[in-house]
């Protein structure tokens, strides 16, 4: 469809002939354009399966090897290790307290003095529980109030690797 145009040169259009042949081009790569898009979303859709597929794999052995620093870690009694390809540390996570359900919780605050309402809630422009204090609460005498869930999360690993260019797999020793 394109021999006897030149795209470089000013478009003219002479008689009702060149229009229609016109009409025809621009029916042509309006076409032409769907079909470009229609494959290439069809490509970018098989870009992405085969990136999460990628992904997890990768994700999947990254915590495979993070969990073996960890259980190194746990089994010479070491908070920390730093070697030359990187550095891996336990940080300590921290209580959790999260409002499960707000009725209990009420109830449960009304069993106490006023200086529990005042101690246990923040009051803000909405009121809500002082989880903070609840925490606080909760180490010091082992209460937990209706309504609330604490727990402690696992520990994190936090590993940091090194600027070592790794070129290729015979740089690195599988285990």
């Amino acid at each position: 469809m394109d021999e006897e145009v030149n795209y470089d040169d000013e478009p003219q259009l002479m008689s009702l002939e060149d229009a229609e042949n016109t009409f025809r081009h621009l029916r042509y790569w309006h076409h032409k354009l769907e079909q470009a898009k229609e494959h290439t979303k069809k490509e970018i859709e098989k870009a992405k399966r085969f990136e999460e597929s990628q992904t997890a794999k990768i994700n999947k052995k990254i915590a495979w090897h993070e969990l073996g620093l960890q259980a190194y870690l746990k089994s010479t009694h070491q908070k920390s290790v730093d070697l030359i390809n990187g550095k891996a540390t336990i940080c300590k996570s921290r209580t959790k307290a999260e409002l499960k359900d707000e009725t209990a919780f009420n109830e449960w605050l009304t069993q106490h003095d006023a200086s529990a309402r005042e101690r246990f809630v923040s009051v803000k422009q909405i009121t809500a529980p002082n989880l903070f204090e609840i925490k606080a609460n909760y180490k010091e005498t082992g209460e937990i109030p209706s309504g609330v869930d604490i727990w402690e999360p696992p520990d994190k690993l936090r590993v940091t690797l090194n600027e070592t260019e790794v070129k290729s797999e015979k740089d690195i020793n599988f285990i």
